[in-house]
This record gives C-alpha cells, structure tokens and sequence, in this order.
C-alpha cells in the first residue's frame, strides 16, 4: 500500500500528560545541567585562582626584599611555565644583589684602605713640615753664626 495516512486518536488528558512529563523531564535536566555547569565553572575558577593567588604571594614577598620566595611548579601549562620565568628572574635577581653587595663591600674596604693612606700622608706632611722647620732654624743659626764670625774677623 502506498500514500496512505495512518491517524491514531488518543485521549487529551493522556496528551497533556506526555507533554506535562516531557516539560518536567525537559526542566529536570535543564536544572541539572546548570547545577553541573556551576559547580564545573567553580572548580575552574578554584583551579585557576590557586595559581594566581601564589603568584601574588609570591611577588609580594619579592617586593618586600624575599629573595628566597619562589612558586611552586607542579603542573604543566601556562601558569607552571609563568612561575618558572619568575623563579628564572628571582634567581638573576638574587645573583645580581649578591654582585652588587660584594661590589659595596670592596667598595667599602678600598675606601677605608683610602682614607687610612690619605691620613698617613697627612702626617707625614705634618711631619715633613716640622722636620723642614726645624731645619730652616737649624740654617739661620748657623748662618747667623758665620755671620758673626765674619764680622769678628773683619
């Protein structure tokens, strides 16, 4: 048999009362499928935020002079290689203070080393001029002693 229709007649009630279950089932999952999205995004958010927060930390101990604060790197992806090149730079970092402070110290040493020098040739100087004082005394007398003696003699 070809192009034939074939009608089934049910009751209305029992129609609505697909539909109604259809609606109810349809809202069920709706409802759960927004309950799993929730707690999905949450549990992203969480994951996401951990890095983030240690990052931060992190920073914060850095900028308050903590050299020695590094980011734990357990998983792969974006933030493990971002707390990488953080630790990377923390490292240059503490190497680059350690160069400057021993820089400061020799610094410091050849700048003592300088003004003890410094004051031993102003002694010396001191010395020199009271040794040259005296000497200069030492040649006026005898000058003034051949002096009478020329005039003695003449």
């Amino acid at each position: 048999w070809s192009g034939g229709v074939v009608r089934i007649a049910l009751p209305m009630t029992r129609v609505a009362a697909a539909e109604s279950h259809a609606r109810n089932a349809l809202l069920a999952l709706t409802a759960i499928g927004l309950v799993i999205t929730l707690v999905a995004g949450g549990l992203l958010a969480r994951s996401l935020s951990h890095p983030i927060r240690e990052l931060r930390d992190v920073a914060e101990r850095l900028s308050e002079g903590d050299l020695d604060a590094r980011i734990s790197v357990t998983s792969p992806g974006e933030f493990a290689q971002l707390g990488s090149q953080v630790n990377r730079m923390t490292d240059h970092l503490a190497r680059t203070v350690r160069t400057v402070e021993t820089q400061r110290q020799q610094v410091e040493q050849q700048t003592l080393q300088w003004r003890a020098a410094r004051a031993r040739t102003r002694s010396l100087e001191k010395l020199g001029e009271r040794q040259a004082e005296k000497e200069r005394e030492r040649l006026r007398a005898e000058l003034q002693r051949i002096a009478n003696l020329v005039e003695e003699a003449l």
